[in-house]
């Protein structure tokens, strides 16, 4: 059977794609995929291959067409009335993705919530993720010397000193991401998680990187001039 060809699914899940709109996990660029073998692994059934009416599990091999390595991914499908349906959830076995994680400047506290949630995130478990990206928000707002109270009034306060409007949007969206994940039992799509662990990047230059880089410029501009200084002794 000849090898399929297709473009790399988003959080590859989509069998539709006809351009690449995702990353290979493994060389990062965007690609194309060639799909080189495929086998139901649960449940375990041995007299075909054709998709099946009730739920059933799919792991697939993929070859990226760029840098000819590999990936496993196995897709979850829930009980249809038709074969071809689309999966409910995908993971990807191989190659272990590394966890996300904030910039150098980011606290230690905030990064390790963050970096805890994408692991969660990567293994599929996407209201684990939304509450650990909400914590990671928490905390960052505790750095900031922010009182404790109703995660929404904190985040406001951000406003009233004069943080940029964006990053306050951003971290409700964390919020309500991780309230309704974990009061709601909602679970949102890979892509709207992913989409607020980016938020959360962001929020972090603003907040943390541009800060440190105007300060470093500011101590190196101070050092020049002390340096340019024509000496008074003697």
């Amino acid at each position: 059977m000849a090898a399929e060809i297709m473009g790399v699914p988003d959080r590859y899940r989509r069998y539709d794609a006809e351009e690449p709109i995702d990353a290979c996990p493994n060389c990062g660029q965007s690609s194309r995929l060639r799909r080189h073998d495929r086998r139901v692994v649960w449940p375990k059934i041995t007299h075909n291959l054709a998709p099946l009416f009730d739920p059933y599990a799919m792991e697939e091999v993929w070859e990226c067409l760029l840098c000819k390595k590999s990936m496993i991914i196995v897709r979850t499908f829930e009980a249809g009335e038709n074969q071809e349906r689309e999966p409910v959830a995908a993971s990807i076995l191989y190659p272990v993705l590394p966890p996300k994680t904030l910039q150098d400047e980011a606290p230690a506290a905030v990064t390790s919530l963050y970096r805890e949630a994408s692991v969660a995130e990567n293994a599929g478990a996407l209201r684990g993720a939304a509450a650990l990206y909400r914590a990671a928000v928490e905390q960052l707002l505790t750095d900031l010397g922010i009182p404790d109270g109703k995660l929404g009034r904190r985040i406001e306060q951000l406003a009233d000193r004069g943080v940029d409007v964006d990053v306050v949007t951003s971290f409700h969206e964390a919020r309500l991401l991780g309230n309704w994940s974990l009061h709601d039992g909602v679970e949102f799509s890979p892509e709207e998680v992913s989409d607020v662990a980016e938020l959360i990047v962001e929020a972090t230059e603003e907040l943390y990187v541009i800060p440190a880089k105007r300060e470093e410029m500011r101590a190196a501009r101070a050092a020049r001039r002390t340096k340019d200084t024509p000496s008074t002794s003697g």
